[in-house]
């Protein structure tokens, strides 16, 4: 098993299916990288798009594992 899957098998794990928001998929995912100008680092790549695109679990002032560009209400100034 790679570290990607390792890694990903873990995260699966880690976040049960009722607190998951639906997972971006690798079209949106690519699009996204691309007009952002960016290449997310692995495991949060593949976590994004085959797993969730956010969580409803996390620190409960920013609700959870925010959606993929999605800034928390705390850094709006």
């Amino acid at each position: 098993m790679t570290n990607t899957a390792s890694a990903t098998t873990l995260l699966n794990a880690a976040f049960p299916a009722e607190v998951r928001r639906q997972p971006l998929g690798w079209r949106a995912l690519q699009s996204w990288e691309d007009r952002h100008g960016v290449v997310l680092p692995e495991p949060y790549r593949t976590f994004v798009a085959e797993i969730a695109n956010g969580v409803d679990v996390g620190p409960s002032e920013e609700h959870g594992l925010l959606t993929l560009g999605e800034t928390p209400a705390s850094w709006v100034g």
